[in-house]
C-alpha cells in the first residue's frame, strides 16, 4: 500500500551561493568601484575562459573587489556619492559640449547662407544661440547676443577650428 505521508521539501538558501560567485573583470572593477590597477593587485585572482579568444582572462571575486573597494573608500556610501559626483560632472560637460557644437553649426550655417550680409542677427530666423538669453529668469536680465560680444565672436572661431 501507498502511505499518506507527505515528503516536505527544505527550502535551501541559493543565494548566497550564487552571489558569493560572481566575478567581475578588471576593467568593471576599476569602473565600478573607483580602483586602480595597483589596488587590484593583492586581490584573488582566477582564469576564465575569454568569450573574445583564446586566451583566458583574468577576473575578480566581486567580494573582494567590494571589500578593497571599502578600505580604499571608506564605506560603500562614500563610493557611490563620489560615482554620482562625477556622473554629473560628465553629463554637466557632455551638455556644455552640445552646446558648443550647436553653436558652431548655427554659426557655420548663419555665415555660410549671408557670408557678405550683417543683418542676418537681425533676421526673424536668427539661430537660437546668437539670441538674447535670459540667464536667470527670476531677476529678468537680459544677457547680450554671443554673435555681438568680441567674446563670443572669439569663443566661437576658437572652437569652430
Amino acid at each position: 500500500m501507498h502511505s499518506t505521508q507527505k515528503h516536505h521539501r527544505h527550502k535551501i538558501d541559493h543565494t548566497q551561493k550564487y552571489t558569493a560567485n560572481i566575478y567581475r573583470t578588471p576593467v568593471r572593477a576599476m569602473a565600478e568601484y573607483l580602483l586602480t590597477p595597483s589596488d587590484l593587485e593583492g586581490l584573488r585572482k582566477t582564469l576564465r575562459r575569454s568569450p573574445y579568444d583564446d586566451k583566458p582572462m583574468t577576473v575578480y571575486l566581486r567580494s573582494d573587489v567590494e571589500a578593497k573597494a571599502i578600505e580604499v573608500w571608506g564605506s560603500l556610501e562614500v563610493l557611490q556619492g563620489e560615482l554620482r559626483r562625477r556622473r554629473d560632472a560628465y553629463s554637466q560637460m557632455s551638455h556644455r559640449l552640445s552646446l558648443v557644437k550647436r553653436a558652431v553649426k548655427e554659426y557655420r550655417q548663419l555665415f555660410k547662407a549671408n557670408s557678405s550680409s550683417t543683418d542676418s542677427l537681425k533676421s526673424p530666423e536668427t539661430p537660437f544661440l546668437f539670441q538674447p538669453v535670459d540667464r536667470q529668469p527670476d531677476v529678468n536680465r537680459k544677457t547680450e547676443s554671443m554673435m555681438k560680444s568680441s567674446t563670443g565672436k572669439v569663443v566661437v572661431l576658437a572652437a569652430s577650428m
